[in-house]
């Protein structure tokens, strides 16, 4: 976790620290980020390094065109704004931005469904991943107690950040869509 980088995006911070605590917050295989994708930019083909997490991708800027994803055999998904692609990128995938416009999106990892319980989440874990997830739940810490975003998880959340003056937190409730892609 990144305080300054928080610190930027409070409404983001927010979310993250207090509606995905479990589910993304508690993932030691994932992380979360805004990934920008510059005009004409292309991501080859890869794989991501685990199957124990979904990625979700919420679009938060996304130009018309040729701007999308592709993930395994199925067909390519275009983002679209205040909504989630979510896939398992342990299958192959690209991106591209043909387009004259940045594309941003705010990537989440959430543990995969099909591991429901602790147990299951610790069971696919390396000893020291695992002996912090365990002492995560534990202490049921999903950030350190003096960071700015926890010491900010009782404040109102403003409305200053993202596209058009709107949190990501924001555009997301009530509009999330989830999309499988080909699993």
């Amino acid at each position: 976790k990144h305080e300054a980088n928080c610190a930027l995006v409070p409404r983001t911070a927010q979310l993250l620290g207090a509606r995905l605590r479990e589910d993304a917050a508690s993932n030691p295989l994932g992380s979360a980020f805004f990934s920008l994708l510059a005009p004409g930019a292309r991501l080859r083909p890869h794989c991501g390094p685990t199957n124990a997490r979904l990625r979700a991708h919420l679009g938060l800027i996304v130009p018309e065109g040729d701007c999308a994803m592709r993930v395994g055999s199925a067909p390519p998904r275009r983002w679209r704004e205040g909504h989630v692609l979510l896939f398992d990128d342990s299958f192959e995938h690209e991106v591209w931005n043909a387009t004259c416009f940045s594309r941003v999106v705010l990537v989440l990892d959430f543990w995969h469904p099909e591991l429901a319980t602790p147990a299951d989440r610790a069971a696919v874990l390396d000893l020291t991943r695992r002996q912090r997830y365990e002492a995560t739940l534990a202490t049921r810490t999903f950030e350190r107690a003096d960071s700015p975003a926890a010491a900010a998880s009782d404040a109102p959340a403003r409305s200053d950040e993202g596209p058009e003056g709107r949190g990501a937190a924001g555009q997301a409730e009530g509009e999330m869509e989830a999309e499988g892609l080909g699993h």
